[in-house]
């Protein structure tokens, strides 16, 4: 007798898991690279070495800084916003975060 096992795809995982995958589409293209290169557009992405969590892997001193008691949110929206905070006040602009990203392979 054989048994079926249902499967299911990253994006079910996520929303599974609390979470959701941005449509990248509605980032510029230096938000779209670094998004993609730090999380795959996911909002539950954990860094298992480091307390860098969600779209930006912002890590949590910096969440709580930008989302206050929201700082573990997986809302797409709440992380997007702390995410475009964090690169202004650090980096003025989207364009140069991803410069140092490309330099650095972090930002």
């Amino acid at each position: 007798m054989s048994e079926t096992i249902a499967t299911i795809d990253d994006t079910e995982l996520d929303t599974v898991a609390g979470g959701v995958r941005i449509n990248m589409s509605q980032l510029s293209p230096a938000e779209r690279f670094i998004v993609q290169h730090e999380s795959g557009g996911s909002t539950t992405a954990k860094n298992p070495t480091s307390t860098a969590f969600g779209l930006g892997q912002l890590l949590i001193a910096n969440r709580r800084h930008y989302l206050g008691a929201n700082a573990n949110t997986t809302d797409p929206t709440l992380q997007l916003k702390a995410f475009r905070a964090y690169v202004h006040d650090r980096y003025g602009n989207a364009n140069r975060a991803e410069a140092f990203w490309q330099k650095h392979h972090w930002y």
